[in-house]
């Protein structure tokens, strides 16, 4: 039945020209048709609702697998992610070791040490300044807590600041915290030498380790150098007050090793750091890229910030900066080795360094001659300590026990105006020779 059919039908006026029986066989066939409307709009209904759902249901199927696929990618993508981190982190995270961690304990110095008042700290800066009796007195019982906490370090398992593997631009905060505790422990030393010798020398020692633990990089072992001078200098000036114990004392801490120790792991530290930005500059595809990477190393380049052009004609191309840094790392590996050396060798080896165009590597490496001279410096200076002490407490004979470091040469004697004496190296400092005084002995 069309559908034009059936609305004839529905809409059909069935009156008196009809007679009864026809009009209730219309009625008959009228309901009839209302309940077969009735029926084909419900299966229609039913059809369209069944055609929805199955269709629903497709779309969800598809938005599920959808889903499903984008989850699974974003898995592989995070899975991928973290097992990066994970590498990273494990190059960077060596497994902890057991034991005392001594830069735990510097750590609990460092806050004691912050703890003094700003006056306090400016004493401990000046150890050679007057200062009132009683305050210095007030002062010295005040740091004994912090100078237990720097013996207790002294004698811990290891030493892990947790930095990680060191590159250029690593913070390293605890540095300045331990050049003020080096400061704080020459303060105690100094304040109580003339009286205590033995118990000055005991705070000369607990910076010993500090120093150590700063040593596997270049700047570290700089701050050592500076603890070994300033030590050397209150000791040659306070040599007199020594008696025998802290003598011995000091001289088991003249022969320790872990000074000349300290450069060997401080140039491994260069060569590690050093390593790790050629890798970085190694994904540089272009000199621009490789420059931007490299310009933060100098203020000065960082100043200038010339064009592609301008670098590539000075040199700075792309091959250069990589060759440069690997030609680096070659010269800090060798360098490491240097303190033994005779002069005149190192001399000759350092004017080829020196000679080479490369712009990496004039950038890189002009400071490291003057590390390796402060180094010789403080090896050559403790040696005179040595020496000077001996001669202070037995006279001049001694000298014939004790070697200059670096010509393996008796130091040369002379005798001063106030009684005491000097010591002379060889080994020269920007044309001067090296030289230590002693006042005269306290009788």
């Amino acid at each position: 039945m069309t559908v034009f059919g059936i609305k004839r039908y529905t809409t059909r006026k069935f009156g008196v020209d009809f007679p009864a029986r026809g009009a209730n066989k219309l009625a008959r066939m009228k309901r009839r048709h209302l309940v077969l409307i009735a029926s084909l709009l419900l299966a229609a209904g039913v059809w369209l609702s069944i055609g929805s759902v199955k269709r629903a249901d497709v779309a969800r199927k598809r938005a599920s697998a959808e889903v499903a696929q984008s989850a699974s990618a974003e898995a592989r993508q995070t899975a991928k992610s973290h097992s990066e981190f994970v590498k990273e982190w494990n190059a960077s995270h060596p497994p902890q070791r057991k034991g005392t961690n001594a830069a735990d304990i510097y750590r609990q110095a460092f806050e004691l040490f912050d703890a003094l008042t700003d006056d306090e700290k400016e004493m401990i800066k000046s150890p050679r300044d007057e200062v009132d009796a009683d305050k210095a007195e007030e002062l010295f019982k005040k740091i004994q807590p912090i100078l237990e906490l720097m013996r207790q370090a002294g004698v811990a398992d290891y030493s892990d600041w947790g930095t990680g593997p060191v590159r250029f631009n690593t913070p390293m905060p605890h540095l300045v915290k331990s050049m003020e505790l080096g400061r704080l422990a020459l303060w105690s030393a100094a304040y109580r030498f003339k009286d205590d010798p033995r118990g000055a020398v005991n705070d000369l020692a607990a910076r010993t380790p500090l120093a150590r633990s700063l040593s596997g990089t270049l700047i570290g072992f700089l701050v050592g150098t500076s603890f070994e001078n300033s030590a050397t200098d209150l000791v040659a000036q306070n040599a007199g007050a020594m008696d025998a114990v802290a003598t011995a004392q000091f001289t088991a801490m003249l022969r320790d090793p872990s000074y000349a120790d300290g450069f060997s792991r401080a140039m491994e530290g260069e060569v590690s750091g050093v390593r790790a930005f050629a890798d970085e500059i190694a994904t540089a595809t272009t000199a621009d890229e490789a420059y931007r990477k490299l310009a933060p190393l100098s203020g000065n380049l960082d100043d200038i910030q010339p064009t592609v052009a301008e670098m590539q004609a000075a040199g700075f191309d792309l091959a250069s900066v990589k060759a440069g840094l690997q030609k680096v790392i070659d010269i800090d590996q060798q360098f490491g080795r240097t303190l033994g050396m005779p002069e005149s060798q190192f001399q000759a080896w350092w004017s080829q360094v020196n000679a080479d165009t490369n712009p990496i590597v004039k950038l890189l490496l002009p400071t490291l001659d003057s590390v390796r001279s402060k180094a010789l410096t403080t090896q050559v200076q403790r040696a005179m300590l040595g020496a000077g002490i001996a001669v202070m407490q037995n006279g001049p004979a001694q000298l014939d026990a004790f070697t200059d470091p670096t010509t393996g040469s008796v130091f040369t004697y002379a005798p001063t105006a106030d009684g005491g004496f000097e010591l002379r190296s060889t080994f020269q400092v920007k044309g001067k020779p090296v030289t230590m005084a002693f006042p005269s002995a306290r009788r």
